[in-house]
């Protein structure tokens, strides 16, 4: 018997150090170069704390649309506790950069410091966060085979992988809040009180998520109450109120340092006027739940949370064995889910912009995995080889998109097939510590595929399951069915605004270094839609990295015509004929970006060198 026992501990141990290892590898193998503005505020933060002691951002304002404005300077717009957390290992990350030449807050600098802070904290803490939720998996009876899919699953499988590979504050918070869940839960003893060290470092936790995600203020309220649940002696809430107050006094000191006020958050203070209008509705932007938003939050073929990761489905029907096996924590993991979903919702912007998906409901995943969990203990074969199917299914569709391009533009129906897909076919060269190293494109995606292949052949030696090899084969069968389906039904979807896809085609395959497809896709884009003035311009941009700096004044300029207050758009008409040896008319262009706006320092310099100024 205790040879059965050892076996099983022995398989469990390595079970869980191959669980570690995939999240671990797959969250930080991917290597995303083209950041984005949520990513670039966070990142401009950490950079001022640690280079100049402030919270003012100006330095980096350019890079960023997500900004606040208060007295005459910018601020990250967003809840400090990412950036704060950043800021304390930025020495270390720098002292590292210097050896290869690099700093790491300069404009060159920023895809390496995005990279290092999004391994840090979230690649690798979220490969730590999966054992935890093995472990909560595992206790509520889901077994060592389905606590170790569903593990994978979580980050693998659903638009968690996006964000466990970019630099935002979901799937922090996440990590934080289930790390919370997992001290309470393990903490609680039949004839012991929970220690007062996982009381102060949990509450810490929940707290922390707060300062990093408003919106997981009412998770952390409901997973507090939890906690005071499972204290047997009430006069130890203190410890909470201790533990919770030490983040809850940053975020107050960094409100008052930079809005004037403990109680006034970047929100309030938005710089763009679409924001500062769409923020200003509501709770920060959070209003009544739509029936719409409701509905294609997880339905939606498009974009839909049960439509990319379909076990998500099965795993609601968990709840009801959850509750029956544990009361507290069932209760706990579904009124967590349904209050993020209906603040969710509420938004006005419930999927998030350029998203795969419904990313601020990342934060509620792990407690719906846990309800599949429950499922998956109380269910017979068939209902296990579903879930797992649909689990690997998951992985593969949520795999493929994050190693292309997860940053999609609502225009696009299906974000793999019509997106992802086509940026391949058109020429787009994924980026990944393969082809860092060296190695082509090709070669360094089927290195990632046969590493997880060789993990999950690994997995079934590991099972103890007669049938193992059997269970294989059907899951990979159910996969390949919904994989299929999925892949139908997207490239079956029609583009509304084609104009407006051809063109973020070509903005993304010129950022990939492929100015030539891009140059393609934009023709494209204005012939649809031909008084498109982005198109010419972001034409006439990658012209000019193909050398045909007469064709980029052309296009830069068929762009100002069609949008004659764009001042932006002559100076660049101005650089692009210099570079085309039009001088004449670069300085004639100049001079009506100084009537248009006095004083612009780029239309005065380039005057300057031309000896008119």
């Amino acid at each position: 018997m205790n040879k059965i026992f050892d076996d099983e501990r022995r398989n469990v141990r390595a079970l869980k150090a191959l669980l570690f290892f995939v999240v671990a590898f797959a969250n930080t193998y991917f290597f995303h170069p083209v950041l984005y503005d949520n990513q670039t505020t966070r990142m401009s933060l950490a950079c001022s704390i640690y280079k100049d002691g402030t919270t003012i951002i100006d330095p980096y304002a350019d890079r960023t649309e997500d900004k606040a404005f208060f007295n005459g300077h910018y601020y990250c717009d967003k809840a400090p506790g990412l950036s704060l957390a950043a800021s304390a290992v930025m020495p270390v990350l720098q002292d590292g950069a210097r050896l290869f030449s690099t700093e790491l807050c300069s404009p060159a600098g920023f895809k390496w410091l995005h990279y290092l802070l999004s391994a840090i904290f979230l690649g690798l803490t979220t490969a730590a966060a999966s054992l935890l939720l093995f472990e909560i998996l595992f206790y509520i009876g889901a077994g060592i085979s389905g606590s170790f899919i569903l593990s994978v699953a979580w980050v693998l499988g659903t638009i968690s992988f996006t964000y466990s590979t970019h630099f935002y504050d979901h799937q922090f918070a996440s990590i934080l809040i289930l790390a919370a869940v997992y001290l309470i839960l393990t903490g609680a003893k039949e004839n012991k009180d929970i220690s007062s060290a996982r009381v102060i470092i949990a509450s810490f936790l929940l707290s922390y998520a707060v300062i990093s995600e408003y919106t997981s203020a009412v998770t952390a309220v409901i997973v507090g109450v939890y906690l005071i649940t499972k204290l047997k002696s009430k006069t130890r809430i203190f410890l909470i109120v201790l533990g919770g107050a030490i983040p809850v006094a940053l975020l107050a000191y960094y409100n008052y340092i930079s809005f004037g006020s403990v109680f006034s958050i970047g929100y309030f203070h938005e710089a763009h006027p679409y924001f500062n209008e769409q923020m200003s509705k509501g709770i920060g932007g959070v209003t009544y739940p739509s029936i719409k938003a409701m509905a294609a939050l997880l339905l939606s073929p498009q974009r839909g949370l049960f439509w990319s990761s379909p076990f998500l489905l099965l795993a609601v029907f968990g709840f009801r064995h959850l509750i029956k096996k544990d009361r507290g924590l069932g209760i706990v993991c579904l009124t967590a889910v349904l209050a993020r979903y209906l603040i969710n919702s509420s938004y006005y912007d419930y999927m998030g912009g350029f998203t795969p998906g419904p990313r601020f409901i990342v934060p509620a995943l792990p407690f719906l995995i846990i309800a599949g969990g429950a499922l998956w203990s109380r269910s017979g074969r068939a209902i296990k080889l579903l879930m797992a199917g649909l689990c690997l299914g998951s992985v593969v569709v949520n795999t493929a998109l994050n190693a292309l391009e997860p940053h999609v533009p609502q225009v696009f129906t299906s974000p793999l097939m019509q997106y992802g897909i086509r940026l391949l076919e058109l020429g787009y060269k994924p980026v990944n510590i393969g082809v860092l190293s060296g190695q082509t494109a090709i070669i360094s995606l089927s290195v990632f595929v046969i590493i997880l292949l060789l993990a999950f052949l690994l997995f079934c030696v590991r099972a103890k399951s007669k049938s193992k090899w059997t269970n294989a084969v059907i899951a990979c069968v159910i996969a390949s069915v919904y994989v299929i389906v999925y892949a139908a039904v997207g490239l079956n979807d029609r583009i509304e605004k084609k104009y407006l896809a051809d063109f973020y085609i070509g903005v993304e395959l010129n950022q990939n270094g492929n100015p030539e497809a891009s140059v393609s896709a934009f023709r494209k884009s204005v012939k649809e839609e031909p008084r498109f003035y982005r198109s010419y311009f972001y034409m006439g941009t990658a012209l000019i990295k193909m050398n045909r700096y007469k064709d980029a004044a052309k296009a830069i300029g068929k762009s100002c015509e069609l949008n004659p207050e764009n001042v932006q758009c002559f100076v660049s008409l101005a650089y692009a004929q210099y570079l085309a040896e039009d001088k004449d008319s670069a300085r004639i262009t100049c001079k009506h970006v100084l009537e248009l706006d006095p004083g612009n320092i780029p239309a005065e310099k380039l005057l300057n060198y031309l000896g008119d100024y």
